[in-house]
């Protein structure tokens, strides 16, 4: 393959790989250890309540990034 065509798969899989695991709040092991913290501190944080506020964001930062990959 040609370093041109490469790079564009690498440009598209960062996003997906970085920004995919912000919807849910198993994506990522820091998410999990605040929302045991959070619990533990008497604020408890549901899956419902996280996913209201994460999949909008999740989803904006999809797009911009889309965006931008697309315009460069």
């Amino acid at each position: 393959m040609q370093h041109s065509i490469l790079m564009q798969v690498w440009w598209s899989l960062t996003p997906g790989a970085c920004l995919g695991g912000n919807g849910s709040p198993v994506g990522a092991s820091a998410k999990v250890i605040t929302l045991g913290l959070a619990n533990k501190a008497g604020c408890p944080i549901s899956f419902k309540k996280f996913i209201v506020y994460a999949v909008p964001i999740t989803v904006e930062s999809i797009i911009i990034s889309t965006l931008y990959i697309w315009l460069r």
